[in-house]
């Protein structure tokens, strides 16, 4: 549970520096998460899913 609330304006979400932590500001509240940081592996894990999806979902919507 977070108890660490910081309630934040937009333009000052949009001062703060391009340092690799991903923020969004939700109804004035600032939620920060860091940035994963992605491998060859992950990449190609991905890239095989998104094809394997692609083509289950070809297969479903076949007119």
């Amino acid at each position: 549970m977070r108890t660490d609330v910081s309630w934040v304006t937009t333009e000052q979400l949009l001062a703060m520096p391009d340092d690799g932590v991903d923020r969004e500001l939700i109804h004035g509240e600032l939620r920060e998460n860091a940035t994963t940081k992605r491998n060859r592996f992950h990449t190609r894990t991905v890239s095989r899913l998104t094809y394997i999806l692609e083509r289950w979902l070809d297969t479903k919507l076949a007119f």
